[in-house]
């Protein structure tokens, strides 16, 4: 694909006038964007509800029980996800000294790993600045962004997923005389070393849906003799290596875990109701619209130029590897019975690769395009949209102030900078002023409306209402429900002074506060007062 013309392209997305120049500001600026998105703020919003005080829950009983090996949830074995994850946010918060930053900072930095993976891939199937653009576009998208900066173990799972798809595509033959051909074994050896580590974050799905991936690619490709290619010997003992370890040590010391982890866990999530989150698969479509805004006005454009129909060479279809990278994720978590939004995380960095190679087209040309077009409008208006969203909340959550003179004048600045770009057909400046306006965005958000919305889905206010010899000697009910950041928050030496009550013991809480000794009782929503 031809390089961009350098006066359609800004400064910013091309850092100089030659290819090497570009090349050199690409990484520095891609780590400087990461950085400041997904680290600030991050130390100082409180730990929210369930999942992220859960995780940290864990994390201060491996540290104080010094078990290592098997995560404890409140003393009891927590079998929904392997111990690694748990390690890395552990020496995190030993390193820092803080627990919230210490456990965002993983996967804030999982997800720098896989914007830079997701640049790698680009600049290889398609330029530099494709990689670049892609880039962008993955880590300021909503989901992705939100996602970067939650205490769960979802963005190192995914970075290492993706990552041993980005090592397959690396190792494939071409035919441009510019690639020596990688020998098969480590070819497969690092594509299982990533599948293991993966493994390891999340369960089987680490392994699962990679092989899926390129499973199909094989099949779509008319390449199904290189299945045979997965039983490689020294490949499969890089997975063994990586994985096998701690599961053994693990089952030894807890020997229910294989069935607890492996068919409770895993198996039973996907198969049934049980856990709840149940809800129709279809439900996906708008989670993924939503998740990949503002960007999601170039996806029409994408599938429509880069949709392969007749994918019989691999060397000429790239891009389907990226479309069944998305689309398999995607249709194996619509069909569990468990779901949650997080869950079709993989399908992003794919799909901005592919609009990232849309867009630096549409750049490189000064011929009209009429979709892509009615695209960069519509990402002005959702730009604006989610200004106004964006300004409404912090109205709600903060109260009016000075703040949204900042937001109001920033969004009308770029997004009419941007209108007046694309009336003079500066396309790459157009793009950059885009990224400007979402990068400010996020930042508005994070340092604004972000911590008040957090401190209503905590408790750590109310935890620090209670003074410490209240926490020695009195007793602490919960009820109808359980809020782990306040048992996280309020961390009482004794376990058994602290209860869950459910809905059928509301008279357990009145002789708790009719009787002689100190209760303190969390009421969990506002009509359970009455």
């Amino acid at each position: 694909m031809p390089e961009p013309r350098v006066r359609t392209v800004s400064p910013l997305l091309t850092g100089g006038a030659t290819a090497i120049d570009r090349v050199r500001w690409h990484l520095p600026l891609l780590i400087a964007v990461c950085v400041l998105l997904f680290v600030t703020g991050i130390a100082s919003i409180p730990l929210t509800d369930p999942e992220e005080a859960r995780c940290a829950q864990i994390v201060r009983e491996m540290l104080r029980s010094g078990n290592w090996l098997m995560p404890q949830l409140h003393g009891a074995p927590y079998y929904d996800k392997p111990a690694p994850f748990f390690w890395l946010t552990m020496g995190a918060q030993v390193l820092t000294g803080n627990a919230a930053l210490g456990g965002r900072l993983v996967p804030a930095l999982a997800a720098l790993l896989a914007v830079l993976t997701t640049y790698a891939l680009g600049r290889r199937m398609f330029s530099p600045t494709a990689g670049l653009i892609a880039g962008l576009v993955l880590a300021t998208c909503g989901e992705f962004w939100y996602m970067a900066r939650w205490y769960r173990m979802d963005m190192p799972f995914v970075a290492a997923m993706w990552a041993a798809l980005a090592w397959f595509w690396r190792c494939e033959p071409r035919d441009d005389g510019r690639t020596v051909t990688v020998p098969r074994w480590t070819a497969w050896s690092g594509f299982y070393l990533f599948c293991g580590l993966a493994t390891l974050f999340k369960g089987p799905a680490g392994l699962g849906l990679p092989v899926l991936v390129v499973g199909s690619y094989f099949l779509v490709t008319r390449q199904a003799r290189r299945i045979a290619e997965f039983f490689e010997p020294r490949a499969i003992a890089v997975f063994v290596l990586v994985v096998v370890p701690w599961y053994v040590a693990v089952s030894v010391r807890q020997p229910d875990y294989a069935y607890q982890f492996l068919v409770e866990q895993n198996l039973m999530r996907f198969t049934s109701t049980k856990y709840g989150h149940s809800w129709p698969g279809i439900l996906y479509v708008p989670i993924l619209l939503i998740g990949l805004l503002p960007w999601t006005t170039f996806l029409p454009a994408a599938a429509l130029r880069y949709f392969p129909r007749h994918p019989t060479r691999c060397n000429d279809h790239p891009q389907t590897l990226l479309w069944l990278a998305a689309a398999i994720p995607f249709t194996f978590f619509s069909f569990s019975g468990t779901k949650l939004v997080g869950y079709i995380l993989p399908c992003f960095p794919p799909l901005a690769i592919l609009m990232g190679g849309v867009l630096v087209e549409w750049m490189d040309r000064t011929a009209p395009s009429r979709l892509m077009r009615l695209g960069a409008f519509g990402l002005i208006a959702m730009l604006v949209l989610l200004w106004s969203a964006v300004t409404a909340l912090g109205v709600f959550f903060i109260g009016p102030g000075e703040w949204i003179s900042v937001a109001v004048v920033t969004c009308a600045v770029t997004t009419a900078t941007m209108v007046l770009c694309l009336a003079r057909g500066r396309r790459g400046a157009f793009l950059a002023w885009a990224f400007v306006c979402m990068v400010a965005l996020l930042i508005s958000i994070a340092t604004d409306s972000e911590r008040s919305g957090y401190e209503r889905l905590s408790t750590r206010a109310l935890a620090a209402l209670i003074p410490k010899a209240d926490r020695l000697n009195d007793e602490f009910l919960m009820w109808p429900s359980e809020r782990q950041s306040f048992i996280y928050y309020l961390d009482v030496p004794e376990r058994g002074r602290m209860r869950h009550l459910d809905v059928t013991e509301i008279d357990t809480v009145a002789e708790k506060l009719n009787g002689t000794g100190g209760v303190y009782v969390l009421v969990s929503k506002e009509q359970n007062l009455r």
